[in-house]
């Protein structure tokens, strides 16, 4: 009955949803907001985020490393 209801549009079709409580039940990535599929139990980001946090995260720590080893 829904599908032949609903119309094409996405976002209103989303919106419907979310008013009934049918909300999608995928973890959503902490750095952008878009719903993923999870690999592991801890994962809190989704692959393209990862990659992005991860570079962040060595840059950080090599710069404090520099910083250490010049003293």
């Amino acid at each position: 009955m829904e599908m032949s209801v609903l119309p094409a549009e996405p976002a209103i079709e989303m919106r419907y949803y979310v008013a009934r409580g049918k909300v999608d039940n995928k973890p959503r990535c902490e750095h952008c907001g878009n719903p993923f599929e999870r690999k592991s139990n801890r994962q809190k980001f989704c692959v393209e985020c990862a990659i992005e946090i991860r570079k962040q995260k060595q840059r950080k720590y090599n710069r404090e490393y520099r910083t250490k080893r010049a003293l």
